[in-house]
């Protein structure tokens, strides 16, 4: 860890001007606190955009560099002020609006400032240093609370939620696999990332999110795809000797994914069937970027508990932005889902930026295969975490061509 430390503090030291070295400080520190604190993630993001703006007022330089995602956000923000402005409740949706929005520039953050190899692979040490941490200290509250967790009587939370922790910890544990699998990874990097993973992936279980495990076993299907179907079968074997070993209960929680009758499936496919209803009847705007709890009333069964979001990330679209937003959404997820694919095929012989566009292009699957079963799309800590893997897949995609092109000279 004093190595990790070091080398971050060297790669900060390197930067010329007082105030480059104050938004890399912040945003490293963005970056660390992430898998556990949404309070130190926002501090520290907003005073890395302070420093950032006066780095462009001290310059007279715009230096802010464009993406590939450039069009795919202006209309899914356009999309939102239109959903606002014929909301059920304005205010409410003129909030969400501005917790949408203003992530965003994480992409933009990343990808303006890591555009080296050294802060790249800064980049990872800390956010692989913050994730092993946080691991560890979830490692140690189940070894402590072992008795309740193999009974899923206790459920690790090591955020405000243990489905956000399930969320954080499935797109975690799929970068470092794409780390851990690389056969070029250094020796030192890889025991440091196997680790890691080890307990990470300890912690992914024992959230018990059902959706975060399908969405981690489909990301290691294409991670494996590219680097060795060995991988998938040893995840796959030990999938197999868990369920096993597994107490009745927690047996009954895997089986659960695919029992329809399970009461937890009924009660999602309840939300499911009234969210189609509540779109049809809104069909071009949706009711706003507000809560489902009143609309449900009306719409849902009756005597059906009231629900601010409907789990599912394309039905809850569909109710609150309409058909004009899902399309937009959907435009983008398939854009961000493109750029990351190409990175991982372009990139596939330098680890560094490889493993970082695969892990990208694989926790964004395990996203949408968890978003098919819960609202991540609106949990502020994941899709900050999935702003994060994409602001470093175009990083490592830069990275990558501009090395190429200097071996060329």
């Amino acid at each position: 860890m004093i190595k990790q430390i070091n080398f971050v503090k060297q790669v900060i030291n390197n930067a010329t001007d007082k105030y480059e070295k104050l938004l890399l400080i912040f945003l490293f520190l963005f970056l660390f606190s992430s898998t556990f604190s949404i309070a130190l993630t926002q501090i520290s993001y907003f005073i890395a955009l302070f420093f950032w703006l006066i780095i462009i007022f001290r310059t007279h330089k715009s230096i802010y560099y464009s993406t590939p995602l450039d069009l795919y956000f202006i209309l899914f923000i356009i999309a939102e002020i239109i959903a606002t402005i014929f909301s059920k409740d304005f205010a409410q949706s003129l909030f969400y609006l501005h917790k949408r929005v203003i992530i965003i520039p994480i992409i933009y953050l990343i990808y303006s400032w890591i555009r080296t190899p050294e802060r790249l692979k800064t980049s990872i040490v800390v956010l692989f240093s913050s994730i092993l941490l946080v691991s560890l200290f979830g490692t140690f509250d189940i070894i402590a609370n072992l008795e309740k967790y193999l009974h899923f009587e206790r459920r690790l939370n090591l955020t405000t939620f243990y489905m956000t922790a399930g969320g954080l910890m499935m797109v975690s544990s799929l970068i470092l696999l794409a780390f851990v699998t690389h056969k070029d990874t250094p020796r030192h990097f890889k025991i440091f990332s196997g680790i890691t993973l080890l307990f990470s992936t300890v912690c992914l279980i024992f959230t018990f999110t059902r959706g975060s495990w399908l969405g981690f076993l489909l990301g290691s299907i294409l991670i494996s795809f590219q680097r060795s179907k060995i991988f998938f079968a040893i995840i796959i074997f030990l999938i197999v000797f868990i369920v096993l070993i597994s107490p009745v209960e927690i047996k009954d929680r895997i089986y659960s994914i695919v029992d329809p009758k399970h009461p937890n499936n009924v009660e999602r496919i309840q939300m499911w069937s009234t969210g189609l209803k509540i779109f049809i009847d809104h069909p071009i705007v949706g009711i706003g970027d507000i809560g489902t709890e009143e609309i449900y009333k009306i719409y849902g069964p009756p005597g059906a508990n009231p629900v601010g979001h409907l789990h599912n990330n394309f039905i809850t679209l569909l109710v609150k932005l309409g058909i004009v937003g899902f399309i937009s959404i959907l435009l983008l997820f398939v854009k961000i889902f493109i750029i990351e694919l190409k990175n991982a095929v372009l990139t596939l012989n330098d680890w560094l930026t490889n493993s970082v566009s695969l892990g990208a292009v694989a926790a964004f699957i395990a996203f949408q295969v968890n978003g098919l079963f819960e609202w991540n799309f609106g949990d502020t800590e994941v899709i900050m975490f999935l702003w994060i893997t994409v602001g470093l897949a175009l990083s490592a995609n830069f990275v990558y061509i501009s090395s190429r092109n200097s071996n060329l000279k």
